[in-house]
């Protein structure tokens, strides 16, 4: 393989994607797995946000907190010229949930 080849980042991905998966060593770095293919490494690193998510470690403010445990409890008003798409996809996806029942 010539360095810097399409072939040698495919093997340092699959080594990258075996050593990723394995959680025998739990004080390894997760970041050291990361793939050197961009989309690839964007996706591990949301999946590793994911499993650190919490309410606490974010940049929410207390307001947005507040709303999270305590979600407003009145019927949402929508303009329909402002909202239009998300009406008409809220709709789609009504006729789709009739449709698989």
């Amino acid at each position: 393989l010539e360095r810097g080849s399409l072939d040698d980042l495919a093997l340092q991905d699959q080594r990258s994607s075996e050593d990723f998966g394995n959680d025998d060593d739990d004080d390894e770095d997760p970041t050291a797995a990361y793939s050197q293919v961009e989309d690839v490494r964007i996706a591990q690193q949301f999946v590793e946000a994911l499993k650190n998510a919490d309410i606490n470690n974010g940049n929410l403010s207390p307001d947005a907190v507040d709303n999270l445990f305590n979600p407003p409890e009145y019927p949402l008003e929508l303009d329909n010229k402002v909202n239009a798409d998300l009406i008409e996809c809220l709709r789609w996806c009504e006729r789709c949930r009739q449709e698989a029942c």
